[in-house]
């Protein structure tokens, strides 16, 4: 009997797809440095540090995942930046302990700090935006 090959995955198919898309010079994003700028970020990615998820506050994340998505999606901003936040808030997680009542007030600072490096500089929210939208008090003596 003869095997039939292996079809490549879904997956597989769309990041052929997607660097066809960009390596087409009728592209918008066709860049002559698409390679650089691409080993360059591999290599920004490979530098980060790991996260382990071992924090023992891993049973709040669920929570503050949720609570960064709200606020988010209240401020219309970008899915990069509510990824960037959670990534910060699991770094921090990963190094650090505090009290549960505290682990609000250090998602929403990922947020105000992800906002500001991911969303242009008009639309990143101020601590008392994010105070406002959130309900929870980030000013005055919270820590």
């Amino acid at each position: 009997s003869t095997e039939e090959a292996p079809r490549p995955s879904t997956t597989t198919v769309n990041v052929k797809q997607d660097l066809n898309y960009l390596t087409d010079p009728d592209n918008e994003y066709y860049n002559e440095y698409r390679e650089d700028i691409w080993k360059s970020l591999l290599e920004q990615e490979a530098e980060k540090p790991p996260i382990h998820l071992q924090s023992p506050q891993l049973e709040f994340r669920g929570t503050l995942v949720q609570q960064l998505r709200d606020v988010t999606k209240k401020l219309d901003l970008s899915l990069a930046t509510l990824h960037s936040a959670v990534a910060q808030l699991d770094l921090f997680m990963d190094a650090h302990r505090l009290r549960g009542d505290r682990l609000t007030h250090v998602a929403l600072a990922c947020l105000s700090l992800a906002a500001k490096s991911e969303e242009k500089k008009s639309r990143a929210p101020t601590l008392k935006t994010l105070s406002k939208i959130s309900g929870i008090q980030l000013c005055g003596k919270t820590f």
